[in-house]
């Protein structure tokens, strides 16, 4: 287990929130209703890998975070990450 940077909880694991971009086409029919028609989807927004405990932003990167829940970044180079942020 590692210690999450921010509120120093033993965490094994990250809470990751992923966005997804979709497009529709949006119009008012005949009777005057609202119509939204499915177009297509992307995920192109980023992903913030959260702390489970304090809902803290870690890391947006799947490489860091997969770094930190193996032990191999400390809270001293994830400050320092953070700065560069």
């Amino acid at each position: 287990m590692v210690k999450c940077p921010n509120c120093g909880a033993e965490i094994d694991h990250l809470i990751n929130w992923s966005g997804v971009e979709e497009k529709f086409i949006f119009r008012v029919n005949k009777n005057g209703n609202v119509e939204y028609e499915y177009v297509d989807s992307s995920s192109k927004t980023k992903n913030d890998y959260c702390c489970p405990e304090c809902g803290e932003v870690l890391f947006f990167d799947e490489e860091l975070a997969t770094k930190f829940l193996k032990g191999e970044i400390s809270a001293e180079m994830w400050r320092f990450h953070r700065g560069k942020e």
